[in-house]
């Protein structure tokens, strides 16, 4: 069903893709893709082919095309240097690279230093074909289709495997939460403000794509200007990506937005909770629309829960698990569902990922029982909605008791007096481990008292940073996530 999602369009020549105003067609696309395909009419069997390309119709083509002709597609950020495309090529034994001249200098350095013989394919140089003979390998639902790195915060990064059944229970887990109108249907608009290399970015590529949903995107650096931009321009209804933008909007309130964006009437966002508190405050502000957030982890391609449309949002929810997808609670006792019992949130269904790429250790690590180990602590509450309080790896041990950061960063981040910040545990000079947070500060230096105080108010002692330090910024990796 993904692998010819593109073949099984019954008008090829309608908009697909908004890039910065200009439309391009699924038969644009489609025929690119055909030419792709045909690079493998003689393969023998199913391997990974690499593709370094940006977001935009060129990515797309080659994605698809590599599926369409049963391959598994392993798609690299562009923002990634050498030596980490060079590990996950040489990993998986890559023999075929898909990508744009503009990086042909990075890919010739990198076949110089390959040790098996490297394809390097530039997209430019592909001829259009309207229709290809297919001898396309045959695949079935559960095998192999995508390969994708982590973000690798977490120990060293690994690549996920996820079959075409995998996505699938993801993106129609989606749609069951957002129950789209056949209006909808006719007028919906994506504007994707993440990277199809990610797992969130090919769930809902392929929603657009399945759904006939044109895409929108623009090139630069994310800004909230430049998203409402593209509102006023092309329409937006619908927004797909990071948290962050709750946050610029919060920090803009009670000003003009300066475009007409009354087309916009939904956002999804996850890769990082967003406090209830301000999404509350946006939402009182935007009331025609729709503010969803959503969970999940490429090891879980990626959905697990999310919000559904006209549904009640309980405060800090991330929602509830999609359908098929069970969500528990892994304590020293097992795995529950009772309601409010803390403990490692485990996840099992079809959206769990095959494993890890020639990393059986690692995937024996993870699921156990069939149950996905997120690494991630939460509960449940008696309406089986996910409230999430820090990650397993990440906790801080006070005084023999636990303190997960990420609940000190969303109490500092409510305060109104912080943009961002980073929180983690310390030595002191008695050999204790304590807290420590770096911030920068919404109006100066000068507020860091007041930042203290405010979280010596909410904020059990235990818990409370004793040393602030700050700083001019917080470092992200490639997901946008904070880096620990």
């Amino acid at each position: 069903m993904i692998r010819n999602i593109l073949h099984s369009k019954a008008d090829i020549h309608r908009c697909a893709l908004i890039a910065d105003g200009q439309e391009t067609t699924y038969a644009d696309i489609l025929y690119k893709a055909n030419a792709v395909e045909a690079l493998f009419q003689h393969a023998e069997i199913s391997e990974p082919v690499a593709l370094l390309l940006p977001n935009g119709g060129d990515f797309i083509s080659a994605f698809y095309g590599i599926l369409q002709a049963g391959m598994v597609a392993l798609p690299i950020h562009t923002q990634l240097k050498k030596h980490e495309i060079f590990h996950l090529i040489q990993h998986t034994q890559v023999t075929t690279l898909i990508t744009s001249s503009a990086f042909r200098s990075l890919t010739d350095e990198i076949q110089n230093e390959y040790t098996l013989p490297l394809r390097v394919v530039f997209i430019e140089e592909l001829l259009p074909l309207q229709s290809v003979h297919s001898n396309a390998i045959k695949r079935m639902e559960d095998d192999p289709m995508i390969l994708l790195s982590t973000s690798g915060t977490v120990g060293k990064p690994k690549i996920v495997q996820l079959s075409e059944r995998n996505v699938l229970t993801s993106v129609q887990g989606y749609l069951e939460k957002l129950h789209f109108t056949a209006a909808e249907l006719e007028s919906t608009r994506y504007y994707i403000a993440l990277s199809f290399c990610s797992a969130y970015g090919v769930m809902i590529l392929t929603i657009c794509l399945m759904m006939g949903f044109p895409l929108v995107l623009t090139s630069g650096t994310f800004t909230l200007d430049r998203f409402f931009r593209a509102v006023q321009r092309d329409k937006v209804t619908h927004y797909a990506g990071g948290g962050i933008i709750i946050q610029l909007m919060e920090k803009m309130l009670g000003r003009s937005v300066g475009y007409d964006i009354h087309t916009l009437r939904f956002f999804g966002f996850g890769g990082g909770p967003v406090s209830g508190k301000t999404i509350e405050a946006v939402q009182n502000a935007y009331p025609d629309i729709t503010f969803l957030q959503g969970y999940g982890m490429t090891e879980s391609s990626p959905l697990i829960a999310k919000h559904e449309r006209g549904m009640p949002i309980p405060t800090d929810s991330v929602g509830t698990a999609i359908k098929g997808v069970t969500i528990g609670i892994k304590t020293p006792d097992g795995i529950t569902d009772a309601p409010f019992v803390h403990g490692e949130v485990v996840v099992k269904g079809d959206n769990v990922m095959l494993g890890y790429y020639k990393n059986q250790s690692e995937t024996n690590r993870v699921i156990i029982d069939g149950y996905l180990h997120t690494g991630d602590i939460g509960y449940l509450d008696e309406n089986g909605y996910l409230f999430l309080c820090g990650r397993k790896k990440n906790i801080i041990l006070v005084r023999g008791f636990t303190v997960y950061p990420e609940e000190v960063e969303n109490c500092l981040m409510n305060s109104g007096l912080v943009s961002d910040c980073l929180v983690y545990g310390k030595t002191d000079e008695e050999g204790q481990e304590t807290v420590f947070a770096d911030v920068i500060p919404v109006h100066g230096p000068h507020t860091l008292p007041e930042i203290v105080a405010y979280g010596r108010a909410n904020l059990a002692s235990y818990k409370q940073p004793q040393q602030y330090y700050i700083r001019e910024q917080i470092k992200k990796n490639l997901s946008g996530k904070t880096e620990r």
